[in-house]
């Protein structure tokens, strides 16, 4: 209850429009790039293990030397 009426007394001051839209924090930045970099690293896990999956499994012999 007490963050609401924190944020309640923060967006009091602010004009309309900010109000409706609310606003950027540093607080919002930081998280959305901790979670940014978290879904990253998956991502870039993923795709890669996703590549070194397929190189593994390619059964289409040697390759010719010309």
């Amino acid at each position: 209850m007490a963050r609401v009426e924190t944020e309640a007394s923060s967006l009091a001051g602010l004009d309309p429009v900010s109000r409706v839209l609310g606003c950027f924090t540093e607080e919002k930045a930081k998280e959305l790039r901790r979670k940014t970099a978290e879904g990253s690293a998956f991502h870039d896990l993923m795709y890669h293990s996703a590549i070194a999956a397929r190189l593994a499994s390619d059964v289409s012999g040697p390759v010719e030397k010309r």
